[in-house]
């Protein structure tokens, strides 16, 4: 169980003061930056969330402290100058400590902004606002699935470490590095939403004009810019901007007849959306008369 060290409670709603996190009483902890602007929204938001769960004894905390956006009188007078901020506890941590413990406990390297902790002292969910209502509800009902959750969010943080990686080898124009990335990327988040939308992303920035790299070079990479875009259309094959790229990645690998293909059916299906995205209907109709006046050609090799 997370350390709770706060140096002074800036209120406490109408109940005491949480000096620890206690067995037998879930938590909802809600980190956030008292310079803010504007601050009464994310308030009144979180006392809401507290007047739901009260009589459940759900103890929900706001904890703030200084940061580059508010000094220590600032933070205080704009916090207790809120009238959601009457309805729960709000407290001002000891330097960072508690966060620190927080952060530490989730595995994490940098904190979200809502942490629940079930009535066993176990970190139970961290993420972003929005759906803890529901969560709590699994936890209070004792069906929330710890193991799995902790599961789901290691994933959705390798995700966006690998998406890090992916940054990082363009900006060292490591072609070896970025390869290593992409084949992870296919090998073990295809079939995720999210990961396809990270491979659309990959794929498209191989296939840039204004790309890092030089895919006739880059044999290895040319026909991985074509895999993550294939894998990235499955996701859904009537999106035109999907299919964009795998147009562009098809035609980085000489399949002309493919790309003209693909870039048809992405006009067709832009066409038909309302309201019209001019941008990329222009962008299309080049494309297709780049690859009507491009024969098909064996794969360029490295």
């Amino acid at each position: 169980m997370p350390a709770l060290e706060i140096e002074e409670w800036l209120t406490t709603g109408d109940r005491p003061a949480v000096t620890t996190f206690e067995r037998g009483t879930a938590y909802v902890v809600v980190f956030f930056s008292a310079g803010q602007q504007p601050l009464e929204p994310l308030l009144n938001s979180v006392a809401a969330l507290s007047d739901m769960f009260r009589a459940r004894g759900v103890r929900v905390l706001g904890l703030t402290g200084e940061d580059a956006r508010a000094s220590r009188l600032a933070g205080e007078a704009a916090v207790r100058g809120a009238a959601a901020s009457k309805r729960f506890a709000i407290g001002w941590d000891r330097g960072d400590r508690t966060r620190k413990a927080i952060v530490e406990a989730s595995g994490q390297r940098t904190p979200p902004l809502v942490y629940v902790i079930d009535t066993q002292g176990r970190l139970a969910w961290y993420g972003v606002p929005g759906g803890t209502s529901a969560i709590l509800e699994g936890v209070l009902s004792g069906t929330w699935d710890l193991e799995r959750t902790r599961r789901d969010l290691e994933r959705t943080e390798d995700l966006a470490w690998l998406r890090i990686e992916v940054i990082r080898a363009q900006r060292a124009r490591d072609a070896a590095r970025m390869q290593a990335a992409g084949e992870r990327l296919l090998n073990e988040f295809a079939s995720d939403p999210e990961g396809r939308d990270e491979l659309l992303r990959f794929a498209a920035e191989l296939t840039s004009r204004h790309g890092l790299f030089d895919l006739d070079a880059h044999a290895a990479l040319r026909t991985l810019s074509l895999r993550a875009a294939e894998a990235a259309v499955a996701a859904d094959p009537s999106d035109p901007r999907r299919l964009r790229v795998l147009a562009r990645a098809q035609a980085a690998n000489a399949r002309v007849d493919e790309a003209r293909a693909t870039t048809r059916a992405a006009l067709e299906k832009a066409g038909g959306e309302e309201p019209a995205d001019a941008d990329l209907l222009d962008e299309l109709a080049t494309m297709l008369r780049q690859y009507a006046e491009s024969p098909e050609q064996p794969a360029p090799t490295p």
